[in-house]
Formats: structure tokens, C-alpha cells, sequence
């Protein structure tokens, strides 16, 4: 009875919430919180995003600020959206959320096991590297105190901060491709005779030749991706953080020291370093299926051709 009054009452107050935002919605209350879904935005920042929108509606101001607590309502209008958000990115972009996942689980395991920062080489051939070190800290005393100073965390002499390597593998490699193909329309305006300029993800050209310049960009973004960019990534990694004796995970020169963070047991038997050059790094058949590549989709990527909108 306690568990069905519970869930009566969390119904009652979700249709109240839900009545109280019905038609007062706008892009901007959820733009910014999709937009950083790919930096791994949480709940507790989403919900602060949103709330910070809801708070610029005067639509809604008036009825929440005559509330007995309109704080604590609107972070109950946020929390609610917020909710709801995020379970709907995981439906409506489950493939796009899978890719991250695998991105993530990818730079885990090479930061984890071969202790390496991620790195790649962009469609143009462009190497990126994440330079993403654990700061190296250093205590200094005084007669009147201790300091403690740290670097960014940017040396390669300090272990990789495999933290960061995971967030930020998803955005960065989305910028590299992004940046790829602005890269890509510049060039191809050129050889068109189009004046091009950018910023960001925003591309300019004079008047007269704005539609010249728009299906140049979208050809570009054909030209991009038609190639399965995720499987060369894969490749690349695994030419880069596996045995070059063929080997792979049942390499026989596992003797180096024991990976603390790597494994689920914390007997003798945990995955160790190898000692020797050219061995095994990562185990790419491991991590129960994470490192696998997901499956592609089955967009036409030549309808991008005829979006009005890109």
C-alpha cells in the first residue's frame, strides 16, 4: 500500500509539473542541455541549464514567483524536464548515444591499460592527441606557511588523467571532423571561385553565391562520411595498442607491474603491463564487448543533398 500511495503521489505531482509547463516550452529551455549531452553533461547540470532558461520565460515567471517557494519550484519544473530529457536523447539518438558509449569504453581502455592518451589522425591526415596529464603537485613550506602548487596537467612525463581522456574523447573527435569539413568546403570554394569564411560551424559567402556555397557544403559533408569513419578509427587504434607480434591478449610477455585500475580482481591474477616494446597494450577482445565496433545505420547520406536546413 505504502509503495502504490508513493507512486500515486509521484504521478500526482509529475501531471501537476507537466500542466504547469504545457505550452510555455521553447527550443532555447532544452537547446543548451542537448548540445552538451555529447560532453557528458549530468543530471544535476542539466537541470541547472534548464532552470536558468525556465527563469528567463515571463510566461511562466508570474505563476511560479506567486508560489510559496518559487526556488524551490522552479528546480521542481527543471528537475522534471531535465528527467524527461534525458531519457528521451537515449530514444530519439540511441545510435548516436551507443557511438559515445563506445568512444568512452575505447579511451577507458587505453588509458587504463596501455596508459597512453588517446590519439588519432583526422579524415585530412591532421594527428590529434588529448593532452590530458594528471597535474604534478609540489609542496612548498615557509616559516608562515605551506603552498602547494600544481601544474595544468599538461606534461608527458605525469600518467595520462584517464578521467579526462574519457570525457573528452566524444567531443573532441565530433570537432575533428567538424573541422575537417569546414576545411573541405574552404577548399572546394576556392576551385568554385567562392569568397569563404567561417565561424565555428557557421559558414559565410556573399549573397549572390550563398546557394552556391550551400550545396558545396553539403557535397563535402557527403564526401566526409560516406567512408565508415568509426572502423578506421578502430583500425587505427588497434595498429597503434596492439601486439605487433600477433599475439594480442595471449601474449606471453606479460611481466610487467600490475595495472591497479584495470580488472576486477585484486589477486595476482589482474591484467599486467607488458615489459617488452611492441607488445600487447590493449586487450581490443576484452571489456565484455564494450571495445567492439556498434553497427552502422542505414541513413542515405546523398538525401543531405536536398536539406533545406543544414
Amino acid at each position: 500500500r505504502g509503495e502504490a500511495e508513493a507512486a500515486a503521489e509521484a504521478e500526482g505531482e509529475a501531471r501537476e509539473l507537466a500542466l504547469q509547463l504545457d505550452g510555455r516550452l521553447v527550443r532555447k529551455v532544452v537547446k543548451q542541455s542537448v548540445m552538451t549531452t555529447v560532453y557528458g553533461v549530468t543530471f544535476v547540470g542539466m537541470r541547472e541549464q534548464i532552470e536558468r532558461r525556465l527563469r528567463e520565460l515571463p510566461e511562466l515567471a508570474a505563476e511560479v514567483e506567486a508560489a510559496a517557494q518559487p526556488d524551490r519550484q522552479y528546480t521542481r519544473l527543471a528537475s522534471y524536464l531535465a528527467k524527461h530529457t534525458m531519457s528521451s536523447l537515449g530514444e530519439v539518438f540511441e545510435p548516436a548515444m551507443v557511438a559515445m558509449e563506445w568512444l568512452a569504453s575505447c579511451a577507458s581502455a587505453i588509458g587504463h591499460e596501455a596508459g597512453s592518451p588517446v590519439e588519432w589522425t583526422t579524415p585530412l591526415g591532421l594527428p590529434v592527441v588529448q593532452p590530458y596529464h594528471k597535474p604534478r603537485r609540489r609542496e612548498i613550506r615557509t616559516v608562515l606557511q605551506r603552498l602547494t602548487l600544481s601544474d595544468m596537467g599538461t606534461s608527458d612525463d605525469e600518467p595520462v588523467d584517464v578521467r579526462r581522456q574519457v570525457m573528452g574523447i566524444p567531443p573532441n573527435y565530433v570537432h575533428s571532423l567538424d573541422s575537417s569539413h569546414m576545411l573541405m568546403t574552404a577548399s572546394a570554394a576556392r576551385e568554385a571561385g567562392i569568397a569563404f569564411a567561417a565561424v565555428h560551424d557557421s559558414f559565410w559567402s556573399h549573397a549572390c553565391d550563398a546557394d552556391a556555397l550551400g550545396a558545396l557544403l553539403r557535397d563535402q559533408f557527403v564526401e566526409l562520411h560516406r567512408p565508415n569513419l568509426l572502423q578506421a578509427l578502430l583500425g587505427e587504434w588497434r595498429a597503434r595498442h596492439s601486439c605487433s607480434l600477433g599475439r594480442g591478449a595471449a601474449c606471453e610477455h606479460f611481466e610487467g607491474r600490475a595495472v591497479r585500475d584495470v580488472g576486477d580482481r585484486d589477486d595476482d591474477t589482474r591484467p599486467r603491463r607488458c615489459s617488452q616494446p611492441g607488445c600487447a597494450r590493449v586487450r581490443w577482445d576484452g571489456r565484455g564487448g564494450a571495445l567492439q565496433l556498434p553497427k552502422r545505420g542505414n541513413l542515405d547520406l546523398d538525401v543531405v543533398r536536398q536539406s533545406p536546413y543544414f
